[in-house]
């Protein structure tokens, strides 16, 4: 009994520390501002929300041209949440020594940040989330984590004078004494990475740094023919987005030997004033500024932006929030699919979005819910009746698709049931769409592959088959990619 008691009293001050983290977070003033490019939700003032604001849409106009790839004809939504105090966004998120992150989804990305520890810096971390934005959103290439990291602390350092004159590639002397420095941070592992920095002893920072140091230097850095390193990094990152390894193709494209790049950045950094105020130039197109109105949000709008940012983190505390939302109205919509898809019981889940549905049933985002766990039976091994759950999921999300043409969750779903059903042209249709909005998706990708191969575009199949294999985060589905392209090589050799 002691045991469980201490159990229990363990949870409830879990939770009671949850509570007080939200409602310290909820009881500030929370408004929201939009433009056709984001929306950015916060609790800062109005004076530095505007600043905040504009500052953003400035760097947007100017950082889109360094970026690479192209952006799809209808990105995905951005959302921002930025906090004005470093503790609230850390209440929320328990992400220790990170000031912000990008959530990128098929219907909407989360940009949520917060300043420093010390209160400063908001603008920059927000270049830096932005950047990951912009970078994920592109059509065109995937890139290492290393240089996708590199780039976004390089790009939060850019500077637009009055006169809309871009300065790229400043940086704090601190950041460059410590590449001269460099005390055992292995440089070569970093650039090794395909998917995620690890901080494994040494500091994030640290980590963030020297991959800020390696792009810098491969942007502005000469061979001492007077040749720069910048003009085979398009080649280079073009050679790790069809499979090659960082370093191999550091050394094909660029002529750099990952394991003298420690020597190398040491010596570029070592207090040589060309390479330190070494900077590009150049002038804005013609930007207008979008207006700036502030709307602010009532208490349970307040807490259904907090749980949707933190229900991928925390579950129970964006549950607890919907639930508070739910006891002052049983039938809002946004609170009752956000149970839905927190809940650890299917029957919890299914009863909150069969009730959404029966108070919206046109909702797009309501009926790619239905759709979802109509379909969840047959993802399990004893699925009584699969054709059925298809039926009506496939009725869900094409209702969705009715109701909005950007429902690019349902274009996917609807496009895997076709897949299922062996319908590769009907597949590749949906499939095509939800690919629009997602580029970058690896997964969309892979199913993309398969409509392919059954549709018998084998060349085709296997180059979404490979973006899947290469660029997955999980190595389950790279492993699903590679068996798939297994399969492939045998039903057709000329597509690999």
């Amino acid at each position: 009994m002691a045991d469980r008691g201490l159990a229990i009293a363990a949870v409830l001050a879990g939770c009671l520390i949850a509570g007080n983290a939200v409602a310290g977070v909820e009881d500030r003033r929370w408004c929201r501002v939009v433009n056709e490019h984001f929306e950015l939700v916060t609790d800062l003032g109005r004076a530095d929300a505007a600043g905040l604001f504009y500052s953003l849409d400035r760097f947007r106009a100017a950082a889109s041209a360094l970026v690479p790839g192209r952006l799809p004809q209808q990105p995905a939504p951005l959302k921002m949440l930025v906090f004005k105090r470093a503790r609230d966004f850390n209440a929320m998120f328990d992400m220790p020594g990170v000031g912000g992150f990008m959530r990128p989804t098929l219907n909407q990305s989360l940009l949520a940040l917060g300043p420093d520890i010390s209160g400063r810096h908001l603008h920059a971390i927000a270049f830096h989330e932005y950047t990951h934005y912009l970078v994920r959103s592109r059509a065109t290439l995937n890139l290492p984590i290393w240089y996708e990291e590199g780039l976004a602390t390089y790009l939060a350092m850019l500077d637009i004078d009055p006169a809309g004159v871009v300065t790229v590639g400043r940086g704090p002397h601190a950041m460059m004494r410590y590449l001269v420095k460099q005390p055992e941070t292995p440089v070569e592992e970093i650039v090794g990475e395909r998917f995620q920095l690890q901080a494994r002893d040494h500091h994030l920072a640290e980590i963030y740094t020297l991959a800020w140091g390696v792009v810098r230097f491969l942007h502005h850095g000469k061979r001492s023919d007077g040749s720069r390193y910048a003009e085979g990094v398009g080649s280079m990152l073009a050679a790790v987005n069809d499979g090659a390894a960082s370093d191999e193709a550091m050394r094909r494209e660029v002529g750099i030997e990952p394991n003298e790049l420690r020597e190398i950045l040491r010596d570029y950094y070592d207090g040589a004033v060309a390479n330190i105020q070494s900077v590009f130039r150049f002038r804005m197109g013609a930007y207008e500024a979008p207006p700036f109105a502030l709307d602010c949000l009532d208490r349970i709008a307040k807490r259904l932006v907090i749980a949707d940012a933190v229900a991928f983190r925390d579950p129970a505390m964006a549950d607890a929030l919907y639930d508070d939302i739910l006891r002052r109205d049983g039938e809002h919509i946004g609170a009752l699919l956000g149970r839905s898809r927190v809940a650890a019981e299917r029957a919890i889940a299914l009863a909150a979005a069969q009730k959404a549905f029966a108070v919206a049933p046109g909702d797009p985002d309501v009926n790619v819910r239905m759709a979802q766990l109509s379909m969840a039976p047959c993802d399990e091994a004893a699925a009584p009746d699969c054709e059925r759950d298809w039926d009506a999921a496939a009725a869900y999300y094409a209702r969705a698709l009715e109701a909005s043409d950007e429902a690019a969750d349902a274009a996917l779903g609807l496009g895997v049931l076709h897949l299922r059903k062996s319908e590769p042209q009907d597949a590749l249709r949906h499939l095509r769409k939800a690919h629009g909005r997602a580029p970058w998706s690896p997964r969309i990708s892979y199913y993309l592959g398969l409509a392919h191969q059954l549709a018998g575009d084998f060349d085709v199949a296997g180059r979404h088959l490979r973006k899947t294999a290469y660029w997955d985060p999980d190595e389950v589905w790279r492993t699903r990619a590679l068996d798939a392209l297994a399969r492939l090589r045998t039903a057709a050799p000329q597509a690999e």
